[in-house]
């Protein structure tokens, strides 16, 4: 993979207050416009798209949502991580129609469209994998951060 995703704890919250689709989006955006690595503007970008392509995916041990915006709302390719309290409604990116309780949300900002289908791939990848997830789900920021950069940049 050529282009270096950001991986950093400022862009990781196990502890999401937030119990709508919406505002766990912006909750994460949040966080990476602080760190510069997005425009304003995307927030407004991720939940218009999550509106029409949905993200959800339940794996065998846990169910996610991979959200994602167009890339020319990004100055640095990163990603946040967000682990919610309470379990969030999103739709399924299989089903439209289907909704998924969602306890972690990985939002991505990707500069290079060729990275991002790589980046996707390792990912889904990963969550596929249930002792994967269950190490996810016990995780502090600093083991998160780590777990991802292991996933992403892989031998």
């Amino acid at each position: 993979m050529e282009e270096k995703i950001k991986i950093c704890r400022e862009c990781v919250d196990l502890n999401i207050m937030e119990n709508t689709e919406q505002t766990v989006l912006r909750h994460l955006t949040g966080l990476m416009t602080a760190q510069g690595f997005v425009q304003e503007v995307y927030a407004d970008k991720i939940c218009e798209r999550e509106r029409e392509y949905p993200t959800g995916l339940q794996f065998p041990n846990i169910a996610i949502a991979l959200p994602h915006g167009d890339s020319s709302y990004v100055e640095t390719s990163a990603i946040a991580i967000g682990k919610c309290r309470e379990k969030v409604i999103f739709h399924s990116m299989e089903d439209p129609e289907e909704e998924i309780p969602v306890e972690l949300v990985v939002l991505l900002a990707v500069k290079q469209p060729e990275t991002h289908l790589a980046v996707l791939n390792n990912l889904i990848e990963m969550f596929s994998i249930p002792e994967k997830c269950n190490e996810i789900l016990s995780a502090d920021e600093e083991q998160i951060c780590r777990i991802f950069q292991e996933t992403l940049y892989k031998e």
